[in-house]
């Protein structure tokens, strides 16, 4: 008997060596029948969860715990497979059980935490999220916890994330000469505007979702004259929802009531529309310098007017960390901007070298950082429409 449980285990292993873990698992039943072991059950569940059949996966991880219901292993890869099978609830029970017999289980912790944000529950998954920063801390000094860890900024990202409800962000910026398209992505969009101050309100868990589905906005912007003084007259207001549809892509739709308070402004709906790609200026472990670019697209209809506008921008550069809070960022820039009708003609394309300095905050000890501070210097030379290139100064804190 024993050689033929070797035979079957060798043939099963060749046969998952070649990715056909169906035919795999088939041959691994005889040793399991022959030798009814945990550890065959646990490797029978394995390979039915390789060959993409999650409730056979579920049957075998519930009969590897069954016979071994101490085995830490176990009973993790039985709780992933309910996940994966649909049945969040059981596996939410099952990683409750580990992570109160084993409170320094830090794995256990963040599958918990996805596993509450599978049912829903964002305010639980993000203070599941502490407790297993907590656990990684107190096994590991505070000192070594950055570099012995790759799980603890993780969680801290993931934390800040979720914990996040309200969001600030002002901004200003420097044209000498001014000019239609006081340029950049926060305040050259469909509005453009040299300064404004916005706060975003983050709903927990709306629509089911962790990712800021929704949003609320409130916010004032307005154009400048010399030396950065504020023109009372283009003050304007702004009342926003904006909706994300898709998990994993940063498009968002939304209306916005615009408020008139300047003497130059006027109130109006605005229907809109931006979607971005790439990546952000983010600091990165470990790493001297890495690459940056990002797309972004705004589209805009102004009900009242009958207005379409539409801004577009590229940028493409490297990040180099400075020191660990200061990120500098090299780039070139192409933006372009067009409306329809455009009596003003402020309809323009422009491009040119860039650098911003990135500031984060020192952060807590369960978030990587606090507020951060951009500083963004461009050159923008006038490739179509009014105009001409000027040096472009903007300053940017999130809160």
């Amino acid at each position: 008997m024993p050689q033929r449980i070797m035979r079957a285990e060798l043939i099963a292993e060749i046969l998952e060596g070649k990715r056909q873990f169906s035919v795999a698992r088939a041959a691994l039943v005889e040793a399991a029948e022959l030798q009814p072991t945990a550890e065959h059950a646990h490797r029978l569940g394995l390979l039915a969860q390789r060959a993409g059949n999650d409730s056979q996966a579920v049957d075998d991880y519930e009969t590897a715990v069954a016979r071994e219901p101490d085995n830490l292993l176990y009973a993790e890869s039985l709780a992933y497979a309910y996940r994966r099978a649909g049945r969040t609830r059981e596996g939410e029970e099952i990683l409750e059980r580990i992570v109160a017999r084993y409170p320094d289980r830090v794995a256990a912790y963040r599958e918990l935490a996805y596993t509450q944000l599978a049912l829903g529950r964002q305010n639980d998954a993000a203070t599941t999220l502490r407790q297993g920063i907590d656990a990684q801390l107190a096994t590991t000094p505070p000192s070594e916890s950055e570099r012995a860890s790759e799980a603890l900024p993780a969680m801290r990202a993931e934390y800040q994330t979720l914990a996040r409800r309200f969001a600030t962000t002002v901004y200003e910026s420097y044209r000498a000469n001014g000019g239609p398209a006081v340029g950049g992505t926060l305040n050259g969009g469909v509005i453009p505007s040299a300064g404004g101050a916005e706060l975003s309100y983050f709903p927990a868990g709306a629509l089911n979702r962790s990712d800021a589905a929704l949003q609320f906005t409130g916010r004032l912007f307005w154009t400048t004259a010399n030396e950065l003084a504020i023109d009372r007259q283009s003050i304007q207001a702004g009342l926003s929802v904006r909706y994300k549809p898709l998990a994993q892509t940063n498009l968002f739709v939304g209306a916005e009531r615009l408020i008139k308070v300047g003497a130059d402004t006027r109130s109006d709906w605005l229907l809109r529309g931006s979607f971005g790609l790439g990546n952000e200026v983010e600091r990165q472990a470990e790493r001297t310098h890495w690459n940056y670019w990002q797309f972004y697209a705004d589209a805009g209809y102004f009900v009242s007017s009958r207005t379409e506008a539409t801004y577009l921008e590229f940028r493409r550069g490297v990040t180099l960390p400075a020191t660990a809070n200061l990120l500098i960022t090299p780039h070139v820039v192409l933006a372009y901007r067009q409306q329809s009708p455009d009596p003003a003609r402020t309809s323009i394309s422009e491009g040119g070298p860039g650098v911003s300095f990135k500031y984060l905050f020192r952060g807590s000890r369960y978030e990587p950082h606090g507020p951060t501070f951009d500083a963004l210097l461009q050159y923008r030379a006038r490739l179509s429409g009014r105009g001409h290139g000027d040096w472009v100064l903007t300053g940017v804190a999130r809160f």
